[in-house]
C-alpha cells in the first residue's frame, strides 16, 4: 500500500513541475519576444542608444535564464535564440541605419524561434503524438 501511495505522490509532484516549467518557459519566451519587440520599435524610429540599452538588458536577460531553459528545452533551440539575440545587439552597434537587413533578419528569426519554442512547450495532440 506504501508503494502505491508513494507512486502517487511522485506522479502528482511530476505533473506539477511539468506543469510550473510549462508556464516558466512561456513566460520567458513572451517576455523575450515583447523586447525584441520594442527593440525594434526604438530602431525603426533611430532611437539607437535606447535600442542598443535594451538589448543589453535582453542579453543579460536572456543569459540569466538560459541555464534553467537548458535543463528542460533541446540546446539547440536555445543556441539559435542566444545567436539571433548576439547579432541583434551587434547589429545595433554596427550600423545605424534604419533600414539595415540584418537586424531585421536577425530580429525576427529570434521572435519566430522564441515562438517555436513556446509552441513546442504547449501540450497539444500534435507535440504529443
Amino acid at each position: 500500500m506504501k508503494k502505491v501511495l508513494w507512486a502517487g505522490i511522485l506522479a502528482v509532484f511530476s505533473v506539477i513541475s511539468c506543469i510550473f516549467l510549462m508556464f516558466y518557459i512561456i513566460n520567458i519566451s513572451d517576455k523575450t519576444v515583447d523586447s525584441i519587440k520594442s527593440i525594434q520599435q526604438d530602431f525603426s524610429t533611430s532611437n539607437f542608444k535606447s535600442a542598443h540599452k535594451k538589448a543589453e538588458k535582453l542579453n543579460d536577460y536572456w543569459e540569466e535564464n538560459q541555464h534553467i531553459l537548458s535543463i528542460m528545452v533541446h540546446h539547440e533551440m536555445l543556441e539559435e535564440i542566444e545567436q539571433s539575440i548576439t547579432l541583434i545587439k551587434t547589429s545595433i552597434d554596427i550600423s545605424q541605419d534604419p533600414k539595415n537587413d540584418n537586424f531585421w533578419i536577425e530580429s525576427n528569426k529570434a521572435t519566430i524561434y522564441l515562438e517555436n519554442l513556446r509552441e513546442v512547450e504547449i501540450p497539444t495532440l500534435g507535440n504529443i503524438l
